[in-house]
């Protein structure tokens, strides 16, 4: 097995907010090409990992050979550039891919056991920047899993002729600092320079009235947006968001999220074709979803919209795989024939040392904060049951507040297609526009009207959206405590100093032998955990 890190040379100095790709289609297609010729001398089974701007590594992607299969899309963050009133641009892609000959999966390793990110403290409540909740007594103390979002903190625009020493360290101590890494920078310098938008014009086309202003519609989207397009052929909305189904196997209602891989491509390019056609010229469609799909809505957006944006959402997911996967792609592109409307106001957020935890929030004085750029660290995954609704995907409010405000004004439409428990009508009438919403699930259309209905203006006349207190039925309280019982056996593995099978557990405690035997989850587990610990 070989390690290859390939760097895509660039030029940023004058990049504008928005990007006529198809210009550079020949220039992409050399870089794929000598990507291609250099992946075929390499073994079956080799990583390869290529760094670039996402837009260009997006139009790379789509001339890369089949043998080159995705593992992840790594964020890096770099400081902020290029602040022309949208997010300042701080993403450097990392492509993470495996040479496979065939379908047949070829084991690799990554030192991520051992090689971690080191925990931080918040300055102001002085607790872990990560709130571990209930479970800090899992926390490793090497620190937290390397997720798919690396902050390398460097100037963007002074890495154009050099791999990054930060993220070739990284690498290297992922695949083992024993093994040989070739580096190699591009021959071809992707140039943006010349890149002109010819769309910034106002567009007249103005509609009063709208029979679907401010509704929620059970039916399916695309039937639903080809009746609109059939009224209104030169489009309705200001901003189309979706947030589809990722294909997942997540549990919907009356979805099957678990379609083969071209049957969901396809199934999309149907739904976002027929979105970019309801929209107004100059509107502005933002689809979210995971990077291993994002990458191939970029390649067919960018046939027939202008590239504006790709955000990164940390998501702060939990563990799964070799990096924990935790960002989601938000890509922002812009209809042709109008001006993109963006506010040119910035918004601030405490420095991303700072915790998410309410109860810090509430009482922090002279924070330091920065502005947002096109990652986003501060939205919270809708976690805790009284603020979530029963959807898989429940989206938090905040994010979609952040997009609405920044591409459009008030009063415009906002449209989403996929629109579950109703978060983005939720933000749409808070931030005084027209929504219209749609889903093929009756339950959470019902559960999205009565979210609406929550939204109330306050005493100053500001509309906010108020959370009614959740009943709790009164519950006989278990005795049994999850938490004490892993906590008891660490430290009874700790006093022993060694790694107890459940055996050894009963000469030594009978009672927690008794309360392991009901433990809900695999006892194996308990003793990885404890061995990460290093308790023994």
């Amino acid at each position: 097995m070989e390690y290859l890190f390939y760097n895509i040379k660039h030029n940023v100095k004058n990049l504008t907010p928005d990007y006529i790709l198809t210009n550079k289609e020949n220039t992409v297609k050399l870089i794929a090409e000598e990507i291609n010729d250099i992946t075929s001398k390499l073994s079956n089974g080799s990583l390869i990992f290529i760094s670039g701007l996402p837009f260009i590594l997006g139009n790379v992607t789509e001339f890369l050979t089949d043998e080159l299969k995705f593992n992840y899309w790594i964020s890096c963050e770099y400081l902020p550039t290029n602040n022309d009133g949208d997010f300042p641009l701080t993403h450097f892609g990392l492509l993470f891919l495996q040479k496979k000959e065939s379908k047949k999966p070829i084991p690799f390793k990554l030192n991520t056991k051992e090689y971690r990110v080191p925990h931080t403290t918040c300055p102001s409540c002085n607790k872990l920047t990560k709130d571990w909740g209930g479970k800090k007594h899992t926390m490793n103390p090497l620190g937290t899993a390397y997720s798919d979002v690396w902050y390398i903190g460097d100037e963007l625009d002074k890495i154009n002729d050099r791999h990054n020493k930060k993220i070739e360290n990284i690498i290297h101590n992922l695949i083992g600092i024993d093994k040989k890494l070739e580096l190699i920078n591009s021959d071809i310098v992707y140039d943006d320079r010349k890149i002109k938008t010819s769309h910034n014009i106002e567009s007249d086309n103005v509609i009063q009235f709208f029979e679907y202003d401010n509704k929620v519609v059970n039916d399916d989207c695309v039937s639903f947006i080809d009746e609109v397009v059939m009224k209104h052929p030169n489009g309705v909305f200001d901003i189309a968001f979706s947030d589809p189904p990722y294909n997942l196997n997540k549990n919907y209602s009356k979805y099957e999220d678990n379609l083969r891989d071209k049957e969901y491509l396809d199934w999309c390019e149907k739904w976002i074709y027929s979105k970019y056609q309801s929209l107004k010229p100059g509107g502005s469609l933002l689809v979210m979803n995971i990077p291993k799909w994002s990458i191939h809505h970029f390649n067919f957006l960018k046939k027939f919209m202008f590239f504006d944006k790709w955000i990164v959402w940390d998501a702060l997911s939990t563990p799964a795989g070799k990096l924990m996967p935790a960002h989601y792609t938000i890509l922002h592109f812009v209809k042709p024939g109008g001006r993109k409307k963006i506010s040119k106001t910035s918004e601030m957020i405490p420095e991303k040392s700072y915790c998410l935890r309410n109860t810090c929030i509430s009482k922090r004085k002279d924070v330091q904060t920065v502005e947002v750029t096109d990652i986003w660290k501060d939205c919270h995954r809708v976690k805790h049951n009284k603020n979530k609704n029963d959807h898989p995907c429940q989206l938090p409010i905040k994010l979609l507040d952040r997009i609405i405000n920044k591409y459009s004004n008030e009063n415009d439409r906002i449209f989403d297609p996929f629109g579950g428990t109703g978060s983005a009508a939720v933000s749409s009438k808070i931030n005084n526009r027209n929504f219209t919403i749609t889903d093929i699930d009756d339950k959470y259309c019902n559960i999205a009207e009565t979210n609406i209905s929550r939204v109330k203006e306050n005493l100053l006349g500001i509309k906010e959206y108020i959370l009614e207190p959740t009943k709790i039925e009164s519950k006989t309280k278990s005795k049994y405590n999850i938490k004490l019982v892993e906590e008891s056996y660490m430290s009874l593995c700790e006093k022993s100093n060694k790694l107890l099978t459940l055996e050894e557990v009963l000469i030594l405690d009978v009672t927690l032998h008794s309360k392991l035997l009901l433990y809900p989850k695999k006892f194996s587990k308990l003793q990885s955990m404890t061995t990460r610990l290093k308790l023994v």
